[in-house]
């Protein structure tokens, strides 16, 4: 085989494993295994030439998620896919619906955000008003 051949031969496979990985992961997240879910994702946001359709879809699944970057990864969801779709000549139904899935996950992790600091701000107070 020669050098060029081979260095084909290994995009190509890698590019094949990134895909499977997601379906994985999309797979753990539809039967309810987030934490299988997130660690894909996390492997999979690794890997610096990860196609941005799926670098997205890693970032949403953890901006689904209940750790403390869920909003950061949310917003570079929404980020990379816009940059995704920005990027197509002829984009398709995929990159449009995954740009409006990404920013429905931002707003649910806004919401998720906002709801924690109201929780936050509230047991600050009751604290507060059993020391007086």
């Amino acid at each position: 085989m020669a050098r060029h051949q081979i260095s084909e031969y290994l995009t190509n496979n890698t590019i094949r494993t990134y895909y499977a990985l997601d379906k994985s992961m999309m797979k753990a997240h539809a039967e309810k295994r987030n934490e299988d879910a997130e660690s894909i994702a996390r492997s999979l946001l690794e890997n610096l030439d990860l196609p941005l359709l799926l670098r997205a879809r890693a970032c949403m699944m953890l901006g689904c998620g209940e750790g403390p970057d869920s909003l950061d990864m949310a917003k570079e969801s929404v980020r990379v896919a816009e940059l995704g779709l920005s990027l197509c000549e002829e984009p398709g139904e995929l990159e449009k619906n995954l740009v409006k899935d990404c920013k429905k996950v931002l707003e649910e992790a806004q919401e998720a955000a906002d709801q924690q600091d109201d929780d936050d701000d509230d047991e600050k107070n009751d604290d507060a008003m059993e020391l007086v």
